[in-house]
């Protein structure tokens, strides 16, 4: 679950910080190409699936479980 850590920590860093430390960690995501932002979204679709595959569906903030 290293993945779930490391968007922990992006999702932390992009929340708590302002200014120019904000400024800097997302422009990590935009240079060569956006590779860092596409490595990102395969991450969260590779989560997405494991909790689909598990029955938790995320909806507004509030996880459900399938019946």
């Amino acid at each position: 679950m290293a993945s779930a850590k490391v968007t922990s920590i992006v999702q932390s860093l992009c929340r708590y910080c302002t200014g120019t430390p904000v400024a800097r960690v997302l422009n990590k995501f935009v240079e060569n190409q956006f590779e860092k932002l596409e490595r990102l979204l395969e991450m969260h679709e590779d989560r997405a699936q494991v909790f689909e595959s598990v029955g938790i569906l995320h909806k507004g903030g509030t996880e459900f479980c399938k019946a």
